[in-house]
């Protein structure tokens, strides 16, 4: 993992065959739970054993919220069994972690103090039995008590080495004002901990200008296909209405003016689409999201604001 510095955009989500076929093509990462997409990931173990020189990176979820929304929860022994089968063609994977309460249900702040713990003695009891310990992600989540972060960034193995990968996961119940606040403290306690210079997974983030501004390792997000699904493309990394189904929407394309029109047409035809095809077919949409996505994502830069650089250097 010598190239770990370089950041990435998981694709999570699958959408079609054709979807996975330019996800591939393009080198693009692709983000997949093993609780429901395992077919999924075992055809990408077949093309990553297959296809050794694919600089596509696999990064697998434990579902462990989507069990939660069950009631149910993802057995760990199982999962350890499992990455440990494809561990030669996983780059990263998340640990289980514990969701609080019940689904749709208030939690009591006993709750929401014993899920960080629960994760955490997840975690430990994850990474003696995982092939690969620096591919186990223990997970951060907005809400938490900050010294379960400070516990994962004082935390060393048994040779003496920190944990080299953690996740960090903004609540999706807040606004984005609200998860850079958080952010801020993260880092911050990132940088004046004894492992500043520890990797970062930004989990759920679909604002790409929050991707710019904090000095995220990677992230995931669905969004190259549910702003299809809305009638959305991304251009320059912000989301823009075009179907001629939403055309009463403010800010739809269609309804801008024309030199507007005009520049993400020249852009559309970059990817060989015109904008009739984007505004009526969400097959398209979906496409030209992941080509746009991935010309992000190679020319990614981290901007930040001049107040956060002073707050951390």
């Amino acid at each position: 993992m010598n190239d770990a510095d370089k950041f990435r955009l998981f694709r999570a989500g699958t959408g079609t065959n054709e979807c996975q076929d330019m996800i591939k093509a393009l080198g693009c990462n692709q983000l997949l739970s093993q609780l429901n997409e395992k077919s999924t990931i075992m055809k990408w173990v077949k093309y990553l054993r297959e296809h050794p020189e694919a600089t596509n990176k696999l990064f697998i979820d434990s579902g462990a919220f989507s069990a939660h929304t069950k009631g149910k929860e993802v057995d760990v022994d199982s999962y350890i069994q499992f990455m440990n089968e494809i561990d030669d063609v996983v780059w990263v994977f998340a640990q289980v972690d514990k969701i609080p309460g019940r689904f749709g249900q208030p939690k009591t702040p006993q709750e929401l103090a014993d899920a960080p713990r629960e994760s955490w003695e997840n975690y430990l009891y994850m990474v003696d039995k995982v092939k690969s310990r620096d591919k186990l992600l223990p997970i951060f989540h907005q809400g938490e008590d900050f010294k379960w972060l400070h516990n994962m960034l004082n935390y060393k193995h048994a040779d003496g080495k920190p944990i080299w990968y953690i996740g960090i996961s903004p609540a999706n119940d807040v606004s984005v004002s609200e998860k850079k606040k958080w952010l801020e403290v993260v880092f911050k306690i990132i940088k004046e901990s004894p492992n500043p210079n520890v990797h970062t997974h930004a989990f759920g983030m679909t604002t790409i200008s929050v991707l710019e501004q904090y000095p995220f390792t990677s992230a995931d997000s669905t969004s190259w296909l549910l702003s299809a699904a809305n009638g959305s493309i991304i251009v320059d990394g912000k989301t823009l209405p075009i179907s001629d189904r939403r055309i009463h929407d403010n800010g739809n394309l269609l309804n801008r003016n024309p030199a507007l029109k005009a520049s993400v047409e020249e852009k559309a035809k970059k990817y060989g689409y015109t904008l009739e095809q984007l505004s009526e077919d969400p097959a398209a949409r979906r496409l030209f999201n992941i080509q746009t996505l991935r010309d992000w994502e190679v020319n990614y830069a981290y901007r930040g604001v001049d107040l956060y650089k002073n707050l951390l250097w």
